[in-house]
């Protein structure tokens, strides 16, 4: 007699179903550890406190035995020790460079831990184990998205970028290309024709996952800087209401408009601001533009380091280039005299 046990993938959702049923648990979320170093718990407290308004249940980390789903070490995946604890139990590997992949069917964070990877797999083990999330508050949204935020990539990419612990994102730009964005290595990996970057911002249709392991493998060298896609980000996603630029700003240093996409406004709009030290509606009559064209080229600049808000009222005077002194035996008799 021969038993038809289905494919690979049927038989571990049959496993999991058997684990978890639908409505069995209640919130709080359980999370175990085992095998993370101290720093490596620290870090993963800090990102659950940024996580737990967007995954809408409270988590709280207990002993792993009473957990419902562990976050282990790849290292300890198998070891038999640990065999009791983990039976039975949502496992969420945490890999190390170096450590081998985990199996096919585990859900897998990797070092050090990043926001969104983390958000991911807490999700998926959430709904799984069948507790209720909280409908999303209009407060929540608001909290969670970039103010002014309207869909597209840049203002995607802004909400990224501004998080308080950084985190890697790859994007998947629709009809233009894939991004990786590194943001602790300040780096990114990308496949969009430059020309096509700030087109791509204006994209509605793209997905946002952490799967940046391609991009990671990278040296430094391989990849560009970063400064390039928020530079792009800000010029098509900043929005006027809610720029919060200085009372009184000034150029630091002229943009570096060899790598950065860039119009012929923004070159007058640097020459304008070279030297002078002026707030929004003096830069907009100085340059006879609107808000709207001002202030993407404002943000931008600040969030690459060419803007800094000035305290002083008055505008910076431009040193005079400073002429040698003369040092010949004439020129020596004549200070000497009075000639």
């Amino acid at each position: 007699m021969q038993l038809e046990l289905g494919s690979r993938d049927q038989v571990v959702e049959r496993r999991r179903a058997l684990l978890w049923r639908p409505g069995e648990a209640k919130p709080p979320f359980l999370l175990g550890v085992l095998g993370l170093a101290e720093h490596e718990r620290t870090a993963l407290v800090s990102v659950l406190k940024v996580l737990e308004p967007r995954l809408r249940v409270p988590v709280q980390v207990v002993g792993p035995a009473h957990a419902h789903a562990v976050i282990v070490a790849r290292s300890l995946l198998r070891d038999p020790r640990h065999n009791g604890v983990l039976s039975g139990r949502g496992v969420i590997v945490f890999r190390r460079d170096g450590d081998p992949p985990a199996r096919g069917d585990d859900t897998e964070v990797l070092a050090p831990l990043r926001v969104m990877p983390m958000l991911d797999a807490l999700v998926a083990w959430i709904e799984r184990c069948g507790i209720a999330r909280a409908p999303l508050s209009a407060a929540a949204a608001t909290h969670d998205q970039t103010p002014g935020h309207t869909g597209t990539l840049a203002h995607a990419l802004l909400r990224i970028l501004s998080q308080e612990v950084a985190h890697d994102a790859h994007v998947r730009a629709i009809g233009f290309g894939e991004l990786s964005i590194l943001t602790h290595r300040g780096r990114y990996r990308s496949d969009v024709p430059a020309v096509r970057l700030r087109e791509a911002m204006q994209s509605r249709r793209f997905v946002i996952t952490g799967n940046c392991d391609a991009a990671r493998r990278l040296a430094d060298e391989e990849l560009r800087p970063l400064r390039e896609l928020r530079w792009a980000a800000a010029l098509e996603g900043a929005d006027v209401a809610h720029a919060a630029l200085p009372a009184r700003f000034r150029l630091t240093r002229w943009p570096d408009f060899g790598s950065l996409p860039h119009d012929v406004e923004h070159l007058k709009l640097s020459a304008l601001l070279s030297g002078r030290v002026l707030d929004l509606t003096q830069a907009c009559a100085a340059s006879a533009m609107t808000a709207e064209q001002v202030v993407p080229f404002l943000v931008a600049c600040r969030d690459c380091g060419y803007l800094a808000a000035a305290e002083s009222t008055a505008p910076l005077v431009a040193r005079a280039p400073m002429v040698p002194a003369r040092t010949g035996l004439f020129d020596r008799l004549r200070r000497r005299f009075g000639f």
